[in-house]
């Protein structure tokens, strides 16, 4: 048997440490975190959201009244999208942009969407999903937040609500 001598401590300390923060991060998902408000990067916690009537998006543009929920509600041109407001770099909830209102800014690290979701600066690489919408028959829209949409499939009819000129 070897002495033990103070390097040798201080290596199996070394690893002893490692195997537990490796332990420790096995056992716990990492959990995304938000900056600027304290749900966290969490998705949103609703199943579907009643987001009002085509009647309350009179101007084109975002309107972040369900930005608490993590989603943005977006008049386009000729159709009203229902999207998911955490940025796909880190999770951090975007806001409308002060100096481009057409667009979103991530407060974390200043990447843009456009109007339509699309990523336009980085460091996110990916879009932002577009939420299933349907229209009632009285007029209400409802997101359902269990199907979303990447940029690819954004044309399909349930990924928007037409809007009559």
């Amino acid at each position: 048997m070897t002495d033990m001598t103070r390097r040798n401590l201080l290596v199996i300390a070394g690893a002893t440490a490692c195997a537990c923060c490796l332990a420790d991060a096995q056992a716990a998902p990492p959990r995304r975190r938000s900056h600027d408000d304290d749900e966290g990067g969490k998705g949103p916690t609703v199943k579907s959201l009643n987001v009002g009537k085509l009647s309350d998006y009179e101007r084109p543009g975002f309107y972040d009244k369900f930005r608490p929920q993590k989603v943005m509600v977006c008049k386009l041109d000729d159709r009203l999208v229902v999207m998911s407001a955490l940025c796909t770099h880190k999770g951090c909830t975007v806001k409308i942009d002060p100096a481009h209102p057409d667009q979103l800014q991530c407060p974390c690290h200043k990447a843009e969407y456009s109007d339509q979701g699309t990523a336009i600066k980085g460091p996110a690489k990916v879009s932002l999903v577009r939420y299933a919408v349907a229209e009632s028959a009285d007029g209400t829209i409802v997101a359902d937040l269990t199907k979303s949409f990447e940029e690819r499939k954004w044309e399909d009819p349930t990924a928007f609500v037409a809007v009559k000129k």
